[in-house]
Parts: structure tokens; C-alpha cells; sequence
């Protein structure tokens, strides 16, 4: 009997905190978001080298194919096939300069839950409710998910209900009818050089 107890005693917990694949990817993508040391300047190349392995580590987490060739799918047709594969990649590394040290600096800030995940058709979604109260901002973040063979990948982040995909679609779509491909190449372009440019010690 008392190894009986003992067994279930054991179980039990187990049983109790078994989480949803897309919970467990969400939490896995936090903490590797909060090992992204910011980028101020002073960064030594010890930690510049620990930076990039934990941003290698975190492109596992995204689709970049859709997320570097939705945006720009409604005008598909303005690019030659070296522009698209040109602006994929730069746009890819763009997002990966600007987005893993914003999003690790949000993180530390922010007081979050992660709320039960939401499925439809595909995609599985986990929204955030986080909260910086030095900041006095509320924002729900939801993480949408869809698994590609057998891992589950961010197909979209939407913050307060709004699509950063959808954004992005929206604005490239403004800069490819005004300037073509090669201005929004351009533009891209000259981000990458503003987040490249020394900055003040």
C-alpha cells in the first residue's frame, strides 16, 4: 500500500503540470529572448559571440520563408526573381537585428502570463498578457504557431490583435507601388546601415 501512495505521489505532480507543445515553445522562446545580451555600445566580443549563438539558436523558433515572403506577396510580381531571394535575406537578417534585442529587452521588463492556447485549422496561438508597469503599458501579445514537420514555428506575432505580418504587408505594399523593388530593397538597406552605425559610448 505505502509503495502504492508513493507511486501516485509521484505521478501526480507530473500529470498536473503536463503543458500544450505550444505553451512549452512559447516559454522555450522567452527564455532564449532573455539570454540576448542589448546591444549599447559596450558589447565585448565575447559577448557578441554569445549573442550570436543564442540568436542561431532562436531562428529555429520562425518561419522565415513566410515571414520574409508574405509581407511582399501581393506584389510578388514587381520583383525578378534575384530581388525576391535579395530582399528575403535582408529583410530575414533585419529582423533578427532588430527584433530579438528589443523583444529580450521587453521581456526583462515585463510581468506576463501565458494564457491557454487557442487553436484554428493550423495554427496554434498563445497570447500574453504583459504588463511594464515602469512603462505603464498593458499589451496582450499573441505568438501564432503552426508546426512544420515536427517542430512548431511562429508563422506571426500580433500584438493587441494587430498582425505584424499584416502591418508589414501593408507598408511594403505603400513602398513597392511608390518606388518599386529596388526602393524597398533600399530602404531596407539603409536601417541595416542605421543599426550598424557606431553608437555612443
Amino acid at each position: 500500500m505505502i509503495r502504492r501512495i508513493l507511486f501516485f505521489a509521484t505521478l501526480v505532480p507530473h500529470l498536473a503540470i503536463a503543458k500544450h507543445p505550444a505553451v512549452e515553445r512559447s516559454e522555450g522562446f522567452i527564455a532564449s529572448l532573455l539570454k540576448v545580451k542589448p546591444d549599447d555600445g559596450k558589447l565585448s566580443a565575447a559577448d557578441k559571440a554569445a549573442n550570436e549563438k543564442v540568436f542561431t539558436q532562436l531562428d529555429g523558433y520562425f518561419d522565415f520563408d513566410r515571414l520574409t515572403a508574405e509581407p511582399i506577396s501581393p506584389r510578388a510580381d514587381k520583383f525578378t526573381p534575384a530581388e525576391k531571394a535579395e530582399f528575403q535575406k535582408k529583410f530575414r537578417e533585419l529582423i533578427r537585428l532588430v527584433a530579438y534585442p528589443d523583444s529580450g529587452g521587453f521581456f526583462r521588463r515585463a510581468k506576463y502570463t501565458l494564457a491557454d492556447p487557442k487553436e484554428e485549422g493550423e495554427v496554434v496561438t498563445v497570447q500574453l498578457d504583459a504588463k511594464v508597469v515602469k512603462d505603464d503599458l498593458e499589451t496582450k501579445v499573441d505568438l501564432h504557431w503552426k508546426k512544420m514537420g515536427d517542430v512548431l514555428k511562429l508563422v506571426d506575432v500580433s500584438f493587441d490583435g494587430d498582425s505584424l505580418v499584416k502591418d508589414y504587408t501593408n507598408q511594403f505594399v505603400r513602398i513597392i507601388d511608390k518606388e518599386g523593388a529596388k526602393g524597398l530593397i533600399a530602404k531596407v538597406d539603409k536601417r541595416r546601415a542605421e543599426l550598424d552605425a557606431p553608437k555612443a559610448k
